[in-house]
């Protein structure tokens, strides 16, 4: 059949060496994730300016729609070219947590930062608020765990496919093509 070597699979796809893999493999989806938080901050950014437009009578020229649909555009188009190499490199149950991650994350700080949303929040509710952010970036975390600690290495069915070839390899079993452990004896090809 077609079925390629994983290292020929990796030239052709053009992916990070293989010691690079893990990095990437978190760098990507944290890029997207900041991608996307940056879109939904000039999406509010722009509401507000189109708001207070709207209530001063002040912005009759072209250049603030322009200005607007600009930076939502450039925004959105950015997100998509990020998506597409995220998940094409990446696979789905490894990137999308850090991706929504670092979205939560980083909409929680350009909500603070750039708007001032405390001041409309009481003092418990920010807390609460920056201890759920700390539960997100503790989930982030955990992801990227082949093992936990204490508990040793997490079930296959929840580590991604390079820890699967990786775990393969040190065992000397080949890896079957949907990126588990093949049975002993079995063969990785049918």
């Amino acid at each position: 059949g077609d079925d390629l070597h994983p290292e020929a699979a990796a030239r052709q796809l053009r992916l990070a060496p293989r010691w690079l893999s893990r990095p990437i493999a978190f760098l990507y989806p944290l890029t997207f994730g900041v991608s996307e938080a940056i879109a939904h901050l000039m999406a509010k950014a722009n509401t507000n300016m189109a708001n207070q437009c709207n209530d001063n009578a002040n912005c009759s020229s072209w250049l603030i729609p322009f200005t607007i649909g600009t930076n939502i555009g450039i925004s959105i188009l950015g997100a998509l070219w990020l998506m597409r190499i995220t998940y094409r490199r990446n696979e789905v149950t490894i990137a999308l947590p850090i991706e929504y991650g670092a979205v939560t994350v980083f909409d929680f700080v350009s909500g603070l930062v750039f708007f001032s949303e405390t001041d409309y929040m009481e003092s418990w509710a920010v807390a609460l608020a920056a201890a759920g952010i700390g539960v997100v970036v503790l989930g982030i975390c955990v992801t990227q765990l082949e093992a936990l600690p204490g508990f040793g290495r997490l079930p296959l069915c929840i580590t991604s496919r390079f820890s699967h070839e990786r775990l393969a390899s040190e065992r000397g079993k080949p890896a079957t093509p949907a990126g588990g452990v093949a049975a002993r004896g079995a063969s990785a090809r049918p």
